[in-house]
């Protein structure tokens, strides 16, 4: 009798852990099929106009047109992209705050700290990954370097003179540099910045003489001579602009760096949504208004489930995590 009487309690206790999951799950999917409501704010921890600010606001346009919602850009930048970050970690997980987030930077988070603040994979939800970002070697006008093999060789003769910016420690400008810095064998002084913005700034007026850059921002400096480009960062030149080479083929053999940006969410977003989104924006990539940008920026897109972002991410924290360590950096 006891036996029986305990069976059934676990037959009872086992039926009602099942009616609360398809409870769940229905409440889960009906919440997604309302979804969204209202307004849905975007996370930028980058300065208006810098790295990713562009993406973003091309990206904000058309998704909330598809979603029928407004999606808001909010640029939250500083403390190496915590400031914005943490405002989505604190975020209900409801889909109405995502973050735009580069996987270099954020992967790289994890190697560097004994008890990193946070986890991309462990404490957001990755959604949709954008775009492959190549960075671009541009020098100022007044550096007698005209290539890669001549800039590295004015790096060797006047070691610790020449300076080049960054958005902050960390981040994929500062660790192109690094890995430029190890390679070639040269000492380059690395000063970072709370955007590219303002690194672009003080390149302009000379006070960094280098920069590994996204091409939007530095195009028009180039354009008008103010700038030169010696090269980009990834193993195969940009359909969009075929003759700038790669730093590999014009005198770095094996350099290659790359980031790329994407959309995440807080971690316990109703995986209804974060499918729904991730529909919206392989459409949104689709658009004329997207496509022009990542081909005027010499990007490539990218795309794929929420499971292909969450491997890239990852390939990153074991791409650069060597690099990281060897050159002992340290996340201010």
């Amino acid at each position: 009798m006891r036996r029986e009487r305990t069976g059934a309690l676990r037959r009872l206790a086992d039926a009602i852990r099942i009616a609360a999951c398809l409870g769940a799950a229905l409440a889960s999917a009906a919440t997604a099929q309302e979804y969204p409501t209202r307004p849905i704010k975007l996370v930028v921890p980058y300065p208006a106009g810098g790295n990713g600010d562009g993406l973003s606001r091309v990206v904000a346009q058309e998704l909330g047109r598809r979603l029928g919602q407004q999606v808001i850009v909010e640029n939250k930048p500083g403390a190496t992209m915590l400031i914005g970050t943490n405002a989505v970690l604190g975020a209900p997980p409801d889909g109405y705050t995502l973050l735009l987030g580069s996987t270099t930077s954020w992967a790289l988070n994890v190697v560097a700290h004994k008890a990193p603040p946070y986890d991309m994979l462990r404490d957001f939800a990755p959604v949709y990954l954008l775009t492959i970002n190549p960075l671009y070697l541009a020098v100022h006008r007044d550096v007698p370097a005209t290539s890669v093999p001549t800039l590295i060789a004015l790096a060797k003769a006047q070691p610790g003179t020449l300076n080049y910016g960054s958005i902050g420690v960390g981040s994929s400008f500062h660790l192109a540099g690094e890995l430029f810095g190890m390679m070639a064998h040269v000492d380059i002084v690395h000063v970072p910045y709370r955007g590219e913005a303002p690194a672009l700034t003080d390149l302009l007026a000379n006070r960094v003489q280098i920069l590994f850059g996204s091409l939007p921002p530095l195009r028009a400096h180039v354009e008008h001579g103010a700038l030169r480009i010696l090269g980009m960062t990834t193993s195969q030149r940009a359909r969009t602009v075929p003759q700038i080479p790669t730093i590999a083929e014009a005198g770095l053999p094996g350099y290659e760096v790359s980031t790329a940006f994407g959309l995440f969410a807080p971690k316990d977003t109703p995986r209804p949504i974060v499918e729904r989104l991730n529909r919206e924006l392989t459409a949104t990539a689709d658009a004329t208004e997207f496509k022009t940008y990542i081909a005027s920026g010499g990007l490539e897109h990218a795309g794929g489930s929420p499971e292909e972002f969450v491997d890239v991410i990852r390939g990153d924290i074991a791409k650069w995590g060597n690099v990281f360590r060897e050159r002992n950096i340290k996340l201010e």
